[in-house]
């Protein structure tokens, strides 16, 4: 009995010890990387057979225990390989891939279709370069946004709108696909330099000139905005009111959505997608000192994933917004005076007129924090779903905060870029 009780226990402890490996595993997990891979034993390979070898190396590195189900694939299969300009190395590759049970995740990180028996369609489009006797991954697309990038009657249909410039002090415009920022209300203008792809590129091809408040600063003192490459994610920042700008590299991967920026006493903090899974942005937060390198923060407040804001008061003081109602219909963020160590939740009154009104709280969405005469404010939107409208465009509520902690509804309003024309 005696032996059996020591093998029972040892049994235990090895599966205690497999699962925290995996578990350690799964945590440190990244995705491998398309653009920049080369395909090994490509050189003599024509344009075809050498994206078809790719898929199938790239796949391999997406099997077995020590990827997440996010991300775990089971088989895949080249249907069809079809060179769209086989000058400039461009193919287009239609597979199907079978996902490990339960992973339907990783359908849309695919953005894949049914197929059946357990398969699921999906396509992608690659720039293969040669590299030193080898194909080297340059560019990935979707087919669709292969399509945008070279159909010139395309690209005039998805113009981006313009927007009115804010009538503030400090604030931005668009012009000929150039950023500028003035601190005089438009009378001196500054370019930022930076290439219109990465700060008004969007995921589907097109451009977007839309930058919320809490995704820019615009101060004499400093101001910045979150750029994307195909690579990384960076911050372009002026510290001399616009006359000259620098560059800080925060992430090596990211996608491009909403990205929330905060300044305090000693700190900067970005928030920014660094995955996407069935639809859904999932950030990590990261804070520099001297913007020489940036610390990912980790902590209880950041297991959440999806925001639908987030604002820094002060070194450490934060608020985070996860977007949505609780159970009960009420607007939830989340409070932290540790830089996210821990977190204290935060649920706002549904005493809008329009919640007693309507019989539920049409304002379940944090969608702007900001600070102003010493208090706290908060816009609040209805989300995706939201139909509560006046006049035709949907209504925002305004909260307020003494304290930072508790807050009242102060009015509806209306928050919505002015389009030019």
């Amino acid at each position: 009995m005696r032996n059996m009780l020591k093998g029972l226990l040892a049994l235990a402890g090895g599966c205690l010890t497999a699962a925290a490996v995996q578990g350690s595993a799964w945590h440190f997990y990244s995705p491998p990387e398309a653009v920049g891979s080369i395909v090994e034993d490509s050189g003599q390979k024509d344009l075809k057979s050498a994206a078809a070898l790719w898929l199938e190396q790239y796949t391999e590195q997406l099997e077995g225990w020590k990827v997440p189900y996010g991300y775990r694939l089971l088989d895949e299969r080249v249907m069809e390989v079809q060179v769209l300009d086989g000058e400039a190395g461009y193919v287009q590759i239609d597979y199907l891939i079978k996902p490990a049970s339960g992973n339907y995740e990783l359908l849309a990180y695919y953005n894949a279709t049914e197929y059946g028996y357990g398969w699921y369609q999906a396509q992608t489009v690659l720039k293969l370069v040669a590299h030193r006797g080898e194909y080297q991954v340059m560019e990935q697309m979707s087919p669709v946004q292969y399509q945008i990038a070279t159909d010139p009657a395309l690209q005039e249909e998805i113009k981006p709108p313009s927007y009115e410039m804010q009538d503030e002090e400090c604030t931005y415009v668009f012009r000929d696909q150039k950023l500028y920022v003035t601190y005089d209300y438009g009378k001196s203008m500054f370019e930022v330099p930076v290439p219109y792809e990465d700060i008004a590129g969007t995921n589907n091809g097109g451009y977007d000139e839309y930058i919320g408040d809490n995704s820019r600063i615009i101060t004499r003192e400093f101001t910045a905005f979150v750029a994307y490459t195909g690579s990384y994610s960076y911050l372009i920042y002026s510290t001399d009111a616009g006359e000259s700008w620098n560059e800080s590299r925060i992430y090596d991967s990211g996608y491009r959505s909403v990205a929330y920026l905060s300044r305090t006493e000693t700190r900067c903090y970005v928030s920014l997608a660094v995955d996407r899974s069935l639809g859904h942005d999932y950030y990590g937060t990261f804070m520099t000192a001297d913007f020489s390198g940036w610390e990912l923060l980790s902590g209880e407040a950041f297991q959440g994933g999806s925001y639908s804001c987030v604002w820094f008061a002060a070194d450490g003081i934060g608020y985070l917004a996860s977007g949505g109602a609780d159970g009960d219909g009420n607007c939830v963020l989340y409070y932290t005076e540790d830089n996210g160590t821990s977190a204290r939740e935060i649920t706002l009154p549904a005493d809008a007129p329009a919640a007693e009104k309507l019989g539920y709280n049409p304002f379940t969405e944090v969608e702007n924090i900001y600070r102003e005469n010493g208090r706290i404010f908060l816009i609040v939107g209805q989300g995706d779903s939201g139909d509560y409208a006046r006049d035709g465009k949907l209504v925002k509520a305004l909260y307020v905060s003494d304290d930072g902690m508790n807050f009242s509804f102060a009015e509806e309003m209306f928050d919505q870029p002015v389009e030019v024309g």
